[in-house]
Protein backbone atom coordinates (compact mmCIF):
# COMPACT_ATOMS: atom_id res chain seq x y z
CA UNK A 1 0.00 0.00 0.00
CA UNK A 2 1.25 3.54 -0.98
CA UNK A 3 2.15 6.74 0.93
CA UNK A 4 -0.05 8.36 -0.82
CA UNK A 5 -3.42 5.41 -0.05
CA UNK A 6 -2.35 5.44 3.19
CA UNK A 7 -2.88 9.22 3.32
CA UNK A 8 -5.94 9.19 1.79
CA UNK A 9 -7.03 6.45 4.70
CA UNK A 10 -6.08 8.78 6.99
CA UNK A 11 -8.04 11.65 5.40
CA UNK A 12 -11.17 9.16 5.75
CA UNK A 13 -10.76 8.41 9.39
CA UNK A 14 -10.68 12.45 9.92
CA UNK A 15 -13.98 12.71 7.97
CA UNK A 16 -15.83 10.13 9.30
CA UNK A 17 -14.84 11.43 12.98
CA UNK A 18 -12.67 8.06 14.02
CA UNK A 19 -9.36 10.20 14.17
CA UNK A 20 -9.80 13.86 15.25
CA UNK A 21 -8.47 16.58 12.94
CA UNK A 22 -8.53 18.92 16.02
CA UNK A 23 -8.48 19.66 19.53
CA UNK A 24 -9.15 17.37 22.36
CA UNK A 25 -12.93 19.00 22.86
CA UNK A 26 -14.76 16.79 19.68
CA UNK A 27 -17.49 14.98 20.89
CA UNK A 28 -19.53 12.63 18.87
CA UNK A 29 -23.18 12.44 20.27
CA UNK A 30 -25.80 10.26 19.01
CA UNK A 31 -29.28 11.00 19.12
CA UNK A 32 -30.51 7.14 19.80
CA UNK A 33 -32.26 5.85 22.97
CA UNK A 34 -32.08 3.73 25.51
CA UNK A 35 -34.23 4.58 28.15
CA UNK A 36 -35.15 7.89 27.47
CA UNK A 37 -32.99 9.39 25.31
CA UNK A 38 -29.79 11.13 25.25
CA UNK A 39 -29.83 14.65 26.42
CA UNK A 40 -27.53 16.67 24.18
CA UNK A 41 -23.94 18.03 25.77
CA UNK A 42 -25.55 21.86 25.91
CA UNK A 43 -28.46 20.08 27.44
CA UNK A 44 -26.88 18.23 30.03
CA UNK A 45 -27.78 19.30 33.38
CA UNK A 46 -24.80 21.09 35.45
CA UNK A 47 -24.19 18.89 37.70
CA UNK A 48 -22.94 16.24 35.62
CA UNK A 49 -20.62 13.20 36.39
CA UNK A 50 -17.73 12.62 33.98
CA UNK A 51 -17.29 8.70 33.14
CA UNK A 52 -13.95 7.43 31.76
CA UNK A 53 -14.39 3.45 30.77
CA UNK A 54 -11.08 1.64 29.79
CA UNK A 55 -11.30 -1.53 27.55
CA UNK A 56 -9.56 -2.28 24.76
CA UNK A 57 -9.18 0.01 21.92
CA UNK A 58 -12.11 -0.26 19.44
CA UNK A 59 -9.75 0.59 16.93
CA UNK A 60 -8.92 -3.03 16.49
CA UNK A 61 -9.82 -5.89 13.84
CA UNK A 62 -12.07 -7.71 16.17
CA UNK A 63 -15.73 -6.53 15.71
CA UNK A 64 -16.56 -8.06 19.47
CA UNK A 65 -14.06 -5.34 21.24
CA UNK A 66 -15.66 -2.51 18.71
CA UNK A 67 -19.48 -3.52 19.62
CA UNK A 68 -18.51 -3.94 23.78
CA UNK A 69 -17.04 -0.60 23.82
CA UNK A 70 -19.59 0.80 22.37
CA UNK A 71 -22.51 -1.04 24.32
CA UNK A 72 -21.20 0.15 27.90
CA UNK A 73 -20.42 3.59 26.84
CA UNK A 74 -23.87 3.62 25.14
CA UNK A 75 -25.59 2.39 27.67
CA UNK A 76 -24.16 4.63 30.49
CA UNK A 77 -24.54 8.07 28.39
CA UNK A 78 -28.29 7.09 28.15
CA UNK A 79 -28.16 8.69 31.64
CA UNK A 80 -28.17 12.41 31.66
CA UNK A 81 -26.13 13.13 34.31
CA UNK A 82 -23.12 10.91 33.38
CA UNK A 83 -21.22 12.44 30.73
CA UNK A 84 -19.38 9.25 29.10
CA UNK A 85 -15.96 8.73 27.23
CA UNK A 86 -13.64 5.81 25.96
CA UNK A 87 -10.32 6.25 27.47
CA UNK A 88 -7.78 5.53 24.14
CA UNK A 89 -5.24 3.77 25.13
CA UNK A 90 -2.79 1.55 23.67
CA UNK A 91 -2.10 -1.76 25.83
CA UNK A 92 0.32 -3.26 23.47
CA UNK A 93 3.17 -0.93 23.40
CA UNK A 94 5.82 -3.00 25.31
CA UNK A 95 3.90 -5.87 25.43
CA UNK A 96 3.61 -7.16 22.01
CA UNK A 97 5.63 -5.03 19.66
CA UNK A 98 9.21 -4.83 21.55
CA UNK A 99 8.60 -1.42 22.68
CA UNK A 100 6.91 0.10 19.69
CA UNK A 101 3.97 1.25 20.34
CA UNK A 102 1.35 -0.52 18.50
CA UNK A 103 -0.50 2.18 16.42
CA UNK A 104 2.64 3.88 15.88
CA UNK A 105 4.09 0.95 13.93
CA UNK A 106 1.02 -0.60 12.27
CA UNK A 107 -0.04 3.20 11.64
CA UNK A 108 2.71 2.57 8.64
CA UNK A 109 0.52 -0.24 6.62
CA UNK A 110 -1.76 -2.46 8.17
CA UNK A 111 -3.53 -0.45 10.71
CA UNK A 112 -4.51 2.57 9.13
CA UNK A 113 -6.16 0.34 6.76
CA UNK A 114 -7.89 -1.48 9.77
CA UNK A 115 -8.99 1.51 11.66
CA UNK A 116 -10.46 2.56 8.23
CA UNK A 117 -12.68 -0.90 8.11
CA UNK A 118 -14.22 -0.19 11.51
CA UNK A 119 -14.53 3.48 10.82
CA UNK A 120 -18.33 3.07 10.31
CA UNK A 121 -18.96 1.91 13.80
CA UNK A 122 -16.28 3.01 15.75
CA UNK A 123 -16.93 7.15 15.13
CA UNK A 124 -19.82 6.49 17.23
CA UNK A 125 -17.55 6.57 20.11
CA UNK A 126 -16.69 9.62 21.73
CA UNK A 127 -13.11 8.56 22.83
CA UNK A 128 -10.03 10.75 24.57
CA UNK A 129 -8.01 11.69 23.37
CA UNK A 130 -9.42 11.51 20.26
CA UNK A 131 -6.44 11.24 18.20
CA UNK A 132 -3.34 9.69 19.55
CA UNK A 133 -3.71 6.89 21.94
CA UNK A 134 -2.57 7.15 25.52
CA UNK A 135 0.20 4.31 26.63
CA UNK A 136 1.53 3.33 29.76
CA UNK A 137 3.71 5.73 29.99
CA UNK A 138 1.40 8.56 29.85
CA UNK A 139 -1.91 7.45 30.73
CA UNK A 140 -2.01 8.99 34.49
CA UNK A 141 -1.91 12.05 32.57
CA UNK A 142 -5.86 11.96 32.50
CA UNK A 143 -6.04 11.85 36.37
CA UNK A 144 -8.37 14.75 37.46
CA UNK A 145 -10.08 14.82 34.12
CA UNK A 146 -12.81 11.94 35.55
CA UNK A 147 -15.11 11.64 38.02
CA UNK A 148 -14.91 7.69 38.06
CA UNK A 149 -12.96 5.12 35.79
CA UNK A 150 -14.70 2.34 34.98
CA UNK A 151 -12.60 -0.86 33.65
CA UNK A 152 -14.66 -3.33 31.29
CA UNK A 153 -15.56 -5.32 29.84
CA UNK A 154 -13.21 -7.52 27.46
CA UNK A 155 -10.85 -9.50 28.46
CA UNK A 156 -8.69 -6.92 30.01
CA UNK A 157 -8.29 -8.75 33.61
CA UNK A 158 -6.61 -11.79 31.44
CA UNK A 159 -2.63 -11.67 32.54
CA UNK A 160 -1.56 -13.57 29.78
CA UNK A 161 -3.59 -11.48 26.89
CA UNK A 162 -1.94 -7.91 28.42
CA UNK A 163 1.06 -9.11 29.95
CA UNK A 164 -0.70 -8.31 33.38
CA UNK A 165 -0.84 -4.29 32.41
CA UNK A 166 -1.41 -2.94 35.84
CA UNK A 167 -3.12 -0.36 33.63
CA UNK A 168 -6.10 -2.48 33.30
CA UNK A 169 -6.59 -2.43 37.21
CA UNK A 170 -6.78 1.00 37.49
CA UNK A 171 -3.08 1.30 39.88
CA UNK A 172 -2.64 4.86 38.22
CA UNK A 173 -5.29 6.31 38.95
CA UNK A 174 -5.67 8.87 41.96
CA UNK A 175 -8.79 11.51 42.93
CA UNK A 176 -11.56 9.33 41.23
CA UNK A 177 -13.71 6.43 41.84
CA UNK A 178 -13.19 3.27 40.46
CA UNK A 179 -15.56 0.34 39.54
CA UNK A 180 -15.46 -2.60 37.34
CA UNK A 181 -18.13 -4.31 34.84
CA UNK A 182 -17.70 -7.20 33.01
CA UNK A 183 -13.59 -7.91 32.61
CA UNK A 184 -13.23 -11.18 31.85
CA UNK A 185 -9.91 -12.64 33.26
CA UNK A 186 -9.67 -15.14 30.11
CA UNK A 187 -8.34 -18.49 31.97
CA UNK A 188 -9.39 -20.25 35.08
CA UNK A 189 -7.49 -18.24 37.69
CA UNK A 190 -4.55 -15.52 38.02
CA UNK A 191 -0.86 -16.87 39.35
CA UNK A 192 -0.98 -17.17 42.60
CA UNK A 193 1.87 -14.91 42.78
CA UNK A 194 0.03 -12.06 41.24
CA UNK A 195 -2.78 -12.00 43.89
CA UNK A 196 -1.31 -9.66 46.46
CA UNK A 197 -0.84 -7.21 44.37
CA UNK A 198 -4.26 -7.63 42.56
CA UNK A 199 -5.68 -7.86 45.86
CA UNK A 200 -3.77 -4.30 46.88
CA UNK A 201 -5.21 -2.57 43.68
CA UNK A 202 -9.02 -4.14 44.34
CA UNK A 203 -9.43 -2.84 47.46
CA UNK A 204 -10.31 0.92 45.87
CA UNK A 205 -12.89 -0.52 43.99
CA UNK A 206 -16.25 0.80 45.15
CA UNK A 207 -18.59 -2.14 43.15
CA UNK A 208 -16.95 -5.23 41.18
CA UNK A 209 -18.33 -7.09 38.30
CA UNK A 210 -17.03 -9.83 36.21
CA UNK A 211 -18.10 -11.57 33.13
CA UNK A 212 -17.95 -15.09 33.76
CA UNK A 213 -19.44 -17.40 36.50
CA UNK A 214 -15.86 -19.07 37.18
CA UNK A 215 -14.67 -15.94 37.76
CA UNK A 216 -16.77 -15.07 40.55
CA UNK A 217 -15.62 -16.80 43.41
CA UNK A 218 -11.81 -16.22 42.18
CA UNK A 219 -12.00 -12.25 42.41
CA UNK A 220 -14.29 -12.77 45.88
CA UNK A 221 -11.39 -14.25 47.54
CA UNK A 222 -9.06 -11.08 46.97
CA UNK A 223 -12.27 -8.27 47.46
CA UNK A 224 -14.35 -7.28 50.95
CA UNK A 225 -17.12 -6.32 48.05
CA UNK A 226 -19.72 -8.29 47.28
CA UNK A 227 -18.69 -9.64 43.38
CA UNK A 228 -21.35 -9.55 40.82
CA UNK A 229 -21.79 -11.90 38.02
CA UNK A 230 -22.54 -9.53 34.96
CA UNK A 231 -23.35 -10.34 31.78
CA UNK A 232 -21.21 -8.60 28.84
CA UNK A 233 -22.69 -4.97 27.56
CA UNK A 234 -23.64 -5.98 24.60
CA UNK A 235 -26.34 -7.64 26.27
CA UNK A 236 -27.40 -4.09 27.82
CA UNK A 237 -28.86 -3.44 24.64
CA UNK A 238 -31.52 -5.74 23.04
CA UNK A 239 -32.35 -6.61 19.64
CA UNK A 240 -34.12 -3.90 18.03
CA UNK A 241 -31.29 -1.26 18.96
CA UNK A 242 -29.00 -3.74 17.39
CA UNK A 243 -30.80 -3.88 14.34
CA UNK A 244 -30.89 -0.38 13.52
CA UNK A 245 -27.25 0.09 14.56
CA UNK A 246 -26.39 -2.99 11.59
CA UNK A 247 -24.98 -2.46 8.11
CA UNK A 248 -26.73 -5.63 6.34
CA UNK A 249 -24.97 -7.35 3.50
CA UNK A 250 -26.66 -7.49 -0.10
CA UNK A 251 -26.86 -11.25 0.22
CA UNK A 252 -30.41 -12.79 0.67
CA UNK A 253 -31.63 -13.15 4.40
CA UNK A 254 -30.84 -17.12 5.28
CA UNK A 255 -29.41 -17.88 1.93
CA UNK A 256 -25.72 -18.49 3.71
CA UNK A 257 -24.28 -20.02 6.43
CA UNK A 258 -21.88 -17.10 8.78
CA UNK A 259 -18.48 -18.83 9.47
CA UNK A 260 -16.55 -16.64 12.26
CA UNK A 261 -13.96 -18.52 13.98
CA UNK A 262 -10.63 -16.94 15.36
CA UNK A 263 -8.50 -19.45 16.16
CA UNK A 264 -6.03 -21.30 13.47
CA UNK A 265 -6.10 -24.51 14.79
CA UNK A 266 -10.02 -26.24 14.18
CA UNK A 267 -10.07 -29.09 12.56
CA UNK A 268 -13.48 -29.86 13.58
CA UNK A 269 -13.94 -26.36 11.71
CA UNK A 270 -14.06 -27.75 8.25
CA UNK A 271 -15.91 -31.11 8.71
CA UNK A 272 -18.64 -28.96 10.45
CA UNK A 273 -18.79 -26.41 7.89
CA UNK A 274 -19.04 -29.16 4.82
CA UNK A 275 -21.64 -30.84 6.99
CA UNK A 276 -23.67 -28.10 7.20
CA UNK A 277 -22.98 -26.59 3.72
CA UNK A 278 -24.08 -30.65 2.58
CA UNK A 279 -27.03 -30.52 4.57
CA UNK A 280 -28.49 -26.87 4.20
CA UNK A 281 -27.52 -26.66 0.34
CA UNK A 282 -26.11 -23.27 0.69
CA UNK A 283 -22.71 -21.65 1.20
CA UNK A 284 -20.23 -20.61 3.48
CA UNK A 285 -19.35 -17.08 4.23
CA UNK A 286 -15.78 -16.14 6.22
CA UNK A 287 -16.01 -13.05 7.77
CA UNK A 288 -13.13 -13.06 9.82
CA UNK A 289 -10.27 -10.76 8.80
CA UNK A 290 -7.78 -13.33 8.98
CA UNK A 291 -6.95 -16.29 6.33
CA UNK A 292 -9.22 -18.83 5.52
CA UNK A 293 -10.23 -21.67 7.96
CA UNK A 294 -12.69 -23.52 5.79
CA UNK A 295 -11.32 -23.82 2.34
CA UNK A 296 -14.16 -23.77 0.34
CA UNK A 297 -15.63 -20.50 2.53
CA UNK A 298 -16.82 -17.07 0.70
CA UNK A 299 -14.22 -14.88 1.71
CA UNK A 300 -15.44 -11.43 3.00
CA UNK A 301 -12.75 -8.89 3.16
CA UNK A 302 -13.07 -5.47 4.62
CA UNK A 303 -15.54 -6.53 6.92
CA UNK A 304 -16.37 -3.73 9.72
CA UNK A 305 -17.95 -4.00 13.10
CA UNK A 306 -21.75 -2.72 11.45
CA UNK A 307 -20.75 -4.90 8.32
CA UNK A 308 -20.40 -8.32 10.42
CA UNK A 309 -23.07 -7.76 13.01
CA UNK A 310 -25.04 -7.60 9.66
CA UNK A 311 -23.66 -10.64 8.24
CA UNK A 312 -24.69 -12.38 11.42
CA UNK A 313 -28.32 -11.11 11.73
CA UNK A 314 -28.65 -12.17 7.73
CA UNK A 315 -27.34 -15.77 8.29
CA UNK A 316 -29.29 -19.11 8.13
CA UNK A 317 -27.08 -20.15 10.84
CA UNK A 318 -23.23 -19.05 12.93
CA UNK A 319 -20.65 -21.32 13.12
CA UNK A 320 -18.10 -19.59 15.53
CA UNK A 321 -15.60 -20.09 18.33
CA UNK A 322 -16.16 -16.42 19.29
CA UNK A 323 -17.58 -15.18 22.39
CA UNK A 324 -19.33 -12.12 21.32
CA UNK A 325 -20.62 -14.24 18.25
CA UNK A 326 -22.33 -16.33 20.42
CA UNK A 327 -23.20 -13.42 22.55
CA UNK A 328 -24.81 -11.77 19.72
CA UNK A 329 -26.41 -14.99 18.52
CA UNK A 330 -28.15 -15.03 21.40
CA UNK A 331 -29.24 -12.02 21.78
CA UNK A 332 -30.80 -11.54 18.61
CA UNK A 333 -32.46 -15.10 18.65
CA UNK A 334 -29.58 -16.51 15.55
CA UNK A 335 -29.01 -20.36 15.21
CA UNK A 336 -25.91 -21.22 16.26
CA UNK A 337 -23.39 -23.75 16.62
CA UNK A 338 -19.67 -23.20 18.49
CA UNK A 339 -16.44 -24.92 18.85
CA UNK A 340 -14.44 -24.77 22.05
CA UNK A 341 -11.29 -23.82 20.96
CA UNK A 342 -9.44 -22.22 24.03
CA UNK A 343 -10.32 -20.21 27.21
CA UNK A 344 -13.71 -22.34 27.34
CA UNK A 345 -14.61 -20.84 30.41
CA UNK A 346 -15.85 -17.78 28.82
CA UNK A 347 -18.22 -19.03 26.19
CA UNK A 348 -19.49 -22.08 28.20
CA UNK A 349 -20.52 -19.35 30.79
CA UNK A 350 -22.77 -17.54 28.36
CA UNK A 351 -24.18 -21.30 27.66
CA UNK A 352 -25.13 -22.69 30.56
CA UNK A 353 -26.70 -19.42 31.88
CA UNK A 354 -29.28 -19.52 29.18
CA UNK A 355 -29.32 -23.61 28.89
CA UNK A 356 -27.49 -23.68 25.32
CA UNK A 357 -25.11 -26.17 26.18
CA UNK A 358 -26.42 -28.35 23.84
CA UNK A 359 -25.21 -25.73 20.96
CA UNK A 360 -21.41 -26.58 21.93
CA UNK A 361 -19.96 -29.13 19.14
CA UNK A 362 -17.42 -31.24 20.49
CA UNK A 363 -18.12 -34.43 17.68
CA UNK A 364 -18.52 -33.77 13.81
CA UNK A 365 -21.12 -36.52 13.94
CA UNK A 366 -22.94 -35.25 16.80
CA UNK A 367 -24.43 -31.90 15.30
CA UNK A 368 -28.20 -31.64 13.88
CA UNK A 369 -28.50 -28.32 11.21
CA UNK A 370 -32.37 -28.71 11.68
CA UNK A 371 -32.59 -28.64 15.52
CA UNK A 372 -34.10 -25.26 15.97
CA UNK A 373 -33.80 -23.30 19.54
CA UNK A 374 -36.82 -22.73 21.48
CA UNK A 375 -36.06 -19.14 21.75
CA UNK A 376 -39.02 -18.41 24.54
CA UNK A 377 -37.54 -19.13 27.82
CA UNK A 378 -33.85 -17.38 26.55
CA UNK A 379 -35.78 -14.35 25.79
CA UNK A 380 -37.40 -14.58 29.26
CA UNK A 381 -34.12 -15.87 31.10
CA UNK A 382 -32.46 -12.72 29.16
CA UNK A 383 -34.99 -9.88 29.74
CA UNK A 384 -34.59 -10.70 33.14
CA UNK A 385 -30.46 -10.62 33.48
CA UNK A 386 -30.56 -7.74 31.33
CA UNK A 387 -32.65 -5.86 33.80
CA UNK A 388 -31.07 -7.03 36.66
CA UNK A 389 -27.57 -5.81 35.32
CA UNK A 390 -29.05 -2.51 34.53
CA UNK A 391 -30.16 -1.81 37.62
CA UNK A 392 -27.14 -3.17 39.15
CA UNK A 393 -24.79 -1.31 37.44
CA UNK A 394 -26.63 2.03 37.95
CA UNK A 395 -27.43 1.68 41.23
CA UNK A 396 -23.60 0.32 41.31
CA UNK A 397 -22.89 4.33 40.05
CA UNK A 398 -25.19 6.63 41.32
CA UNK A 399 -24.26 5.04 45.13
CA UNK A 400 -20.86 6.03 44.49
CA UNK A 401 -21.17 9.38 44.03
CA UNK A 402 -24.20 9.33 46.58
CA UNK A 403 -21.95 7.73 49.61
CA UNK A 404 -19.12 10.74 48.50
CA UNK A 405 -21.36 14.05 49.04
Amino acid sequence: MTQSKLNQLEKCLVDNGVLSGGGDNQRVTSSSSIDGGITPDKERPVKVKKIGVLTFSPIVLNPGTVLQSWSLCHYLDSFTSLDVELIFYDFYKDKLLGGKSFVSVLSVLWKKYSLWRCCGFAKKIKKYPPRKPLVRENVSSINGRYDMIMVGSDQVWNHLLTKYDKTFFLDFVKGAKKGAYAPSIGKEDWPEEKKHEIKRFLKDFLFIGVREKQAVPIVQALTDKTVHWSIDPTFLINKNEWKSEALLPKEKKGSYIMEYCIMNELPLLVKVAEKATKVLGIPVIDCFGGRKRVPFAIKKHNVGADKWLGYLLNAKIVITDSFHAVAFCINNNKPFYVIISRNGNRIISILELFGLQDRLITREEDVDFTKEIDWEPVNKKLEEVRKENQDWLRNSIFKAFEDNK
